[in-house]
């Protein structure tokens, strides 16, 4: 039990769920969608999942809002942001050194991928790439 939070009982199921998903995902890529009412735990799920995990796995997350329900991808986006470090309102030439430093960092660096992230997160990417003008 870590400081400061309750035993974690009664979801052994949910707990479950996730340690079968991560087993597959050494296959492939893999996406689990955790929803439910604000306050139910979804955040602690996911907290007490990741300590069980081994150290040196990537993971991405990503959340929404009930505000953001008519944003296309939403929860990608954020992913996309927090993983980038990026923020809402960042300049544009600021966002793309972080993509470009990011993607060459995990070994994704492509045209495709230069091309298409920074049209996920609004902008338009650069000139003759998928996305760009």
């Amino acid at each position: 039990m870590s400081r400061g939070l309750s035993a974690f009982v009664g979801r052994e199921r949910e707990i479950e769920v996730l340690e079968r998903t991560f087993i597959q995902a050494r296959s492939g890529i893999r996406v689990v969608d955790v929803a439910a009412e604000p306050g139910i735990g979804k955040s602690r799920l996911l907290h007490e999942f990741r300590q069980r995990m081994d150290k040196g796995v990537f993971v991405l997350s990503g959340s929404c809002s009930p505000d953001a329900q008519q944003t296309a991808l939403s929860p990608f986006i954020e992913v996309v942001r927090g993983s980038f470090r990026v923020s809402a309102g960042e300049a544009k030439k600021s966002v793309a050194q972080k993509l470009e430093m990011g993607l060459t960092t995990l070994g994704l660096h492509s045209f495709r991928n230069v091309g298409l992230l920074p049209h996920l997160l609004g902008f338009q990417g650069p000139r003759g790439r998928i996305g760009g003008a």
